[in-house]
């Protein structure tokens, strides 16, 4: 028997590089909207598959094809796939979606005479493997509840209309407020009473847009370049301004809610807000 070994390069084994996004080999890695699942390309069966292993041991064990400049009668049979873990450029942490990977194989020819069995180690092979996001959805044991947000904004009402006012006057200098993220915010007494007034709650956040809607987000993943996200929180929207999502009688069964922006008035001009991406 003659062996060797084959590096097969691909430009997309550097996508999650791009995105900054990391997933585990290990069946059912856990990202923050559930179980990461997986999908093979490449015109493989796409699956969804519980981990890269299984992807490519499913789509490429005993997967045989015509070995060409091999003889008339020779075949390559692929055997002991599993997932690439060199696939990424760092160590995989498990549970973030839309990481990918290649496949590591043996392949081996049979059928050409004195040549075989010809044995090749395939590395980063195809088929290309990817992570698939559960639908993204706002965490039963973390998402704020309806009544928990309409009761902030009854007990610290002040708070929240000194924000709202704040932020649609410096809206010309940014459009998202946290205490980590202030630049641009100047006198320095200024910036300060952010800071104290975006203490009402840990990783409160606040966003203003052209039509002086002002966001106050409590809960959020993403949305951002890896894929879907939600958000919770609190809107107010200006009298005479058009609403920008459905009106619904309560967010607290946000799990049955498929993509889109919801509403739920509070009082003329607030409302409780929830927002899930594609």
């Amino acid at each position: 028997m003659t062996s060797q070994r084959i590096n097969i390069g691909h430009g997309f084994a550097r996508v999650a590089t791009l995105v900054g996004v990391l997933a585990t080999f290990c069946a059912g890695a856990q990202s923050s909207t559930g179980t990461v699942k997986w999908g093979a390309g490449n015109g493989y069966p796409p699956g969804p598959y519980s981990s890269p292993n299984e992807a490519c041991a499913t789509v490429l064990n005993g997967l045989r094809g015509p070995a060409e400049g091999w003889g008339p009668n020779a075949y390559t049979l692929n055997t002991d796939a599993v997932a690439n873990p060199a696939g990424w450029d760092n160590t995989p942490i498990g549970g973030y979606p839309y990481s990918s990977t290649y496949c590591n194989f043996t392949q081996t020819i049979y059928d050409c005479g004195t040549s075989c069995p010809h044995e090749m180690q395939i590395t980063n092979g195809l088929p290309f493997v990817y992570a698939i996001s559960p639908p993204a959805t706002c965490p039963s044991a973390t998402c704020p509840k309806d009544h928990d947000l309409v009761a902030l904004v009854s007990e610290h009402r002040a708070v929240f209309e000194r924000l709202r006012r704040m932020a649609t006057e410096d809206m010309h200098k940014r459009s998202y407020f946290s205490e980590s993220e202030l630049g641009g915010i100047e006198p320095e007494s200024r910036r300060a009473k952010y800071e104290s007034l975006l203490r009402l709650k840990k990783g409160l956040r606040v966003t203003v847009d052209y039509d002086g809607s002002v966001r106050f987000i409590f809960a959020t993943v993403g949305p951002s370049a890896i894929g879907p996200g939600w958000l919770k929180g609190i809107q107010f929207v200006p009298t005479g301004t058009k609403l920008k999502g459905a009106l619904v009688k309560t967010l607290d069964t946000q799990q049955a809610l498929p993509a889109g922006v919801y509403l739920v008035l509070v009082e003329p001009e607030w409302f409780l807000l929830y927002q899930v991406d594609e």
